[in-house]
C-alpha cells in the first residue's frame, strides 16, 4: 500500500507540473525556454525520489542508485566495467541490478553467483541468446552457447568442475610450464634463448599462436 501511495504522489506531482507548464506557456510564451531547460532537472529529481521513497521488494536484488533515468549506470559501467562491478559488490552485495540504457541488468558475483550462473536452468534464464554472438567466433560452432540447451547443460558440468579453486591453481603451473617450454625451445624466440640483453628480436604473433 505504501508503494502505491508514493507512486501516486510522484505521478500526481509530475502531472501537476506538466499541466502548469502548459498553462504558463500559453499565457507567456517567453517562459517556454525556461521550462524546457528545467524539465531535465525535474525528471532527474523524480527519478531520485522514486529510488529513495518507493520501498523495495525484499525478494528483489537491490538496484544501483543512478541519477538519470534510462541512461542509468551506463557511463560508469562503460568507463570501467570491472571497477564498477566490484564497487557495487562492496556496496550492494554479490547480487544487484543496475540500469543500462533502459534495461535492468542483474549481476551475480562471488562463488554463489558463479554457481547460480553455471548451474542455472533454462527455465530461470536463457544465456544462450545473449552470449552466442560473442562466444561462437571464439570457440567455434556446436560448443558452449552454440548448442541446444540440454547439450550445453552437459558441457557446463565440465566447465563448472574445471573452474574449481584447486584446478585453477593447477592451471597456473601448467600455463607457466608451457610458456617456459615455448620460450626455451621454439625457434621464434631465438633472441630470448641467446640471453643477450642488448639484442632485440621480433616474431609474428598471429603465426606463433
Amino acid at each position: 500500500m505504501a508503494v502505491s501511495h508514493v507512486s501516486s504522489f510522484i505521478y500526481d506531482t509530475f502531472s501537476n507540473y506538466a499541466n502548469y507548464v502548459r498553462t504558463q506557456i500559453v499565457e507567456n510564451p517567453l517562459l517556454s525556454l525556461l521550462f524546457v531547460a528545467a524539465t531535465p532537472l525535474v525528471v532527474v529529481i523524480i527519478n531520485v525520489l522514486q529510488q529513495l521513497l518507493i520501498p523495495k521488494r525484499p525478494s528483489e536484488p537491490p538496484t544501483v542508485f543512478h541519477w538519470f533515468p534510462f541512461i542509468g549506470s551506463a557511463l560508469a559501467y562503460g568507463n570501467d566495467p570491472l571497477s564498477f562491478l566490484f564497487g557495487c559488490q562492496e556496496k550492494y552485495g554479490d547480487v544487484f541490478t543496475f540500469i543500462l540504457l533502459g534495461r535492468r541488468v542483474t549481476v551475480a558475483l562471488g562463488p554463489r553467483g558463479n554457481n547460480f550462473i553455471l548451474g542455472g536452468k533454462s527455465t530461470v534464464f536463457n544465456a544462450e541468446d545473449v552470449y552466442t554472438k560473442l562466444t561462437t567466433p571464439v570457440f567455434g560452432k556446436d560448443v558452449v552457447y552454440d548448442v541446444p540447451n540440454e547439450v550445453f547443460m552437459e558441457q557446463k558440468k565440465f566447465i563448472k568442475a574445471g573452474l574449481s579453486t584447486d584446478n585453477l591453481r593447477a592451471y597456473v603451473v601448467m600455463i607457466e610450464d608451457e610458456i617456459a617450454e615455448f620460450l626455451n625451445y621454439d625457434s621464434n624466440f631465438s633472441t630470448y634463448q641467446r640471453n643477450d640483453t642488448k639484442e632485440w628480436g621480433s616474431f609474428d604473433v598471429t603465426k606463433v599462436l
